[in-house]
């Protein structure tokens, strides 16, 4: 049976959040070696959109295990693309996700959780 169309936007964002982690997590180390007064706060912010992605890539991971869903990336090297395959209800498929793709989600992403992180900090404190 093929997937549905929801299902295959669980297996991307399954593909892309751990790019995105990395990301996040290597702008952190980044970080711990600058100087800046404000070090701390933006330390802090980093971790809280770090939890926030393994957050949402947990819930997926359930969500992926409770379809009985496989995913995983292939080692297959290619300069222009990453390499998945999945399977599902006896459906099998391998698929690529361009890193020019993977790079334009990425900045993309950013963007959403810096505003979503924002809107937080905006609300009033009690």
């Amino acid at each position: 049976m093929v997937p549905t169309k929801e299902e295959l936007e669980l297996i991307r964002e399954f593909c892309l959040l751990p790019m995105l982690l990395d990301i996040v997590a290597k702008n952190k180390k980044d970080l711990e070696y600058t100087d800046s007064t404000l070090k701390p706060f933006y330390i802090l912010i980093v971790e809280a959109l770090l939890d926030r992605i393994h957050t949402e890539l947990t819930d997926i991971r359930k969500e992926l295990n409770r379809i009985k869903c496989k995913v995983n990336q292939l080692d297959r090297p290619d300069p222009a693309a990453f390499h998945f395959e999945f399977r599902l209800r006896g459906y099998h498929e391998e698929f690529w996700l361009w890193k020019s793709l993977v790079r334009s989600e990425m900045s993309i992403r950013l963007g959403k959780q810096k505003s979503e992180i924002a809107e937080l900090l905006k609300q009033p404190s009690h």
